[in-house]
């Protein structure tokens, strides 16, 4: 998800569902969490409805959107560069408009099956290792001891859908054990999606991140559940 820095000219207002797509940037100093689907009716057999929650990588400042309409409290935007419809959360602070024509509205879009990117799921009811959809993951461990893994860099997308994952902007390099919670496996198994909510305490990554990201890829060969 490529991120395009242009100049601010307004700023989002929400509107209903059949407004028609308008460009937008995430807003300067924010950084959102883009995730495959919100609908019930594209779960698989089996899956909980907190698979509407999977996050597939993070939308940074900066980054340009046709923003479409909002459907189950999440708004369908098509991300420039990746360009596809994803679900980003309905904030008003989120979005600001921008100059430039719209070209795609997501207005049919509910969702990416989990099944064509992620090869190992755990928040999901009947996966393993188990995990509650309200804290994000499994425990896991970042660890620095294995080969390669001295600095280890945090990536807010991958392109997790790919047979082969493209790694970009990077938060940070992380040289410290660190603790996170795991959430699942890129399709190519070469990343894993973690979530982040304790206190940092590697200045490196902490000072590189932006504020109020939470989620972030890293190699699977540098993390362990535990």
């Amino acid at each position: 998800m490529t991120v395009v820095l242009i100049t601010l000219v307004g700023v989002l207002t929400l509107a209903p569902d059949s407004q028609a797509a308008v460009r937008r940037k995430v807003a300067p100093g924010r950084d959102h969490t883009l995730r495959a689907s919100n609908h019930r009716d594209v779960r698989g057999p089996g899956e909980s409805d907190d698979y509407r929650n999977l996050v597939v990588g993070n939308a940074l400042a900066g980054t340009i959107l046709d923003a479409g309409p909002v459907k189950h409290g999440y708004r369908a935007v098509w991300v420039n560069g990746v360009d596809r419809c994803l679900w980003m959360p309905v904030d008003g602070q989120t979005l600001q408009t921008v100059s430039g024509k719209a070209r795609h509205s997501c207005d049919t879009f509910e969702g990416l099956n989990v099944g064509t990117f992620a090869s190992r799921v755990n928040c999901l009811t009947g996966r393993k290792p188990a995990c509650s959809p309200t804290n994000n993951g499994s425990p896991a461990r970042i660890r620095t001891s294995r080969p390669g893994c001295a600095a280890v860099p945090a990536y807010g997308n991958v392109f997790p859908w790919r047979t082969g994952a493209q790694p970009r902007d990077q938060y940070g390099t992380i040289r410290h054990d660190y603790n996170v919670l795991w959430r699942y496996v890129t399709k190519d198994k070469r990343f894993v999606m973690v979530n982040d909510n304790h206190k940092r305490r590697d200045p490196t990554f902490a000072q590189t991140r932006p504020a109020g990201g939470h989620w972030f890829f890293v190699p699977a060969a540098c993390i362990d559940l535990h």
